[in-house]
């Protein structure tokens, strides 16, 4: 979660901005497709912005195993506005320069979508 500490440019914020609020347009439009991508988008932000191009390469690769799991749980409204919600407090923890904050949160989110979706795997 390192590269939190170092994505903090100007385009960062702007990009972020862009995405949640076309996350949240697409979420309440039902459109599934476009919050995936928006969702996704969000994390991937900060490995773009680091100049990590073995993180970012790395992430593209795990994207499309990882998005089988993300679209099993995010049908539902009230998994994509706690999503939506997180996001939220964590690019706001970022802009106010609380980047341990940051961090820590997005290391939460990560390990909390992990278990949710692994939850849908049978036997789990």
């Amino acid at each position: 979660m390192a590269y939190a500490r170092y994505a903090t440019t100007i385009n960062a914020n702007a990009e972020a901005k862009q995405i949640l609020e076309n996350g949240r347009k697409a979420a309440a439009a039902g459109d599934t497709n476009v919050w995936n991508h928006c969702s996704d988008e969000f994390h991937l932000i900060f490995y773009r912005y680091c100049n990590n191009s073995r993180l970012t390469e790395s992430t593209d690769r795990l994207r499309s195993g990882i998005s089988i799991f993300s679209n099993q749980y995010s049908q539902e409204t009230r998994i994509q506005s706690r999503i939506d919600e997180e996001h939220q407090a964590i690019f706001d923890a970022y802009q106010n320069g609380e980047i341990e904050k940051a961090v820590e949160m997005m290391k939460s989110h990560l390990n909390d979508s992990l278990a949710y979706a692994l939850s849908f795997l049978p036997g789990t």
